[in-house]
């Protein structure tokens, strides 16, 4: 049967460790998503579609449950896009490498650094994971 929605996008964090200047400043206060919560949202989205975005304002990777998030949504049949900065990804690559639930990471390049290494550092990371 055809899911109604072709991907539904979650906010698990709208705290992020980067300031860039093409997102706009966080006013309510910064939290992180309860395990309660997410399940609940993959309960009620699960019928409706086969992917989740965990990506709208904040950096997914910075949850400290994103591994047990990407577990859950492997329980309800998901699959699930993360779109990063990329700076945390070396610390998770191989828990996020081996998740079953995870089908895609995207790499936001446009954030802007002080490290002149930025982008190269991210290209050596996805390389030495994904290009063995």
């Amino acid at each position: 049967m055809k899911k109604l929605f072709k991907k539904v996008y979650i906010e698990i964090t709208n705290s992020c460790n980067l300031n860039c200047s093409f997102c706009s400043p966080v006013k309510k206060r910064t939290r992180f998503m309860s395990k309660a919560e997410f399940e609940h949202i993959l309960k009620e989205v699960a019928p409706k579609t086969d992917c989740i975005y965990l990506h709208v304002k904040g950096e997914p990777l910075l949850h400290p449950n994103l591994i047990e998030f990407l577990n859950l949504a492997s329980k309800y049949h998901l699959k699930v896009n993360i779109t990063t900065n990329g700076t945390l990804f070396p610390a998770l690559v191989d828990k996020l490498s081996n998740n079953q639930a995870l089908h895609k990471i995207n790499f936001s390049l446009h954030c802007e650094q002080n490290n002149p290494n930025y982008l190269l550092n991210i290209f050596k990371n996805v390389e030495k994971t994904f290009f063995r």
